[in-house]
């Protein structure tokens, strides 16, 4: 089942709305019985913070700044219009796809080994093609709470090998593995997340 964002949705009404009543909707098993909390940061005006507490299945979504984040997503209020009006969505997020992905790999040690971790990944999904139009796609993941000093990387992604990672995550492992992907920055930082995910 795709999951259709309406095109004129503010991020506030995304997550404080739409998030927790879409996700009501999933199947049980995708519910996994984790316990951490994440954050979404979106950029400039019209945009915000709010935290997603993830309890055992349930989502509690608030507006602010998380404490103790394991994972935030930051996007730049540009972006996010470009991935609504865009239905990015068909792209990166189905809910056949949560039946195999990466978050189905996790669990609660890994969770609490991944806390302990901190530092910046900047993503670009290269050449994304959509309805007739191509344009690059750039978000970024800040793993716990990333200060100055922590490690920080770019990674350049094409939309090719960006569908091979949806088809099966552990393609991500393998392109990160293989020294593949295009990076600038601590591309050890990458390998010690990936294997703490994977293993």
């Amino acid at each position: 089942m795709e999951v259709k964002i309406p095109k004129d949705i503010t991020p506030k009404e995304f997550f404080e709305e739409f998030l927790p009543k879409e996700y009501e909707k999933f199947d049980s098993q995708l519910k996994l019985p984790l316990n951490f909390v994440a954050g979404a940061e979106i950029l400039e005006k019209g945009g915000g913070d709010w935290s997603i507490e993830y309890d055992n299945g349930k989502i509690d979504v608030t507006r602010g700044t998380p404490d103790e984040p394991l994972f935030t997503i930051s996007i730049n209020i540009k972006e996010w219009k470009r991935a609504i009006d865009n239905n990015l969505t068909s792209i990166f997020f189905t809910t056949a796809e949560l039946d195999n992905s990466v978050v189905k790999l996790l669990n609660q040690k890994k969770i609490e080994k991944l806390k302990q971790e901190h530092g910046t990944i900047n993503i670009t999904i290269d050449s994304v093609e959509y309805e007739g139009a191509v344009f690059d796609f750039n978000f970024s993941i800040l793993i716990g709470e990333p200060l100055d000093v922590d490690p920080s990387l770019s990674i350049r992604i094409s939309q090719n090998d960006f569908n091979k990672i949806k088809e099966n995550p552990q393609n991500l492992y393998k392109l990160i593995s293989s020294n593949t992907l295009d990076t600038s920055g601590d591309f050890r930082y990458l390998m010690k997340l990936a294997t703490i995910v994977f293993f």
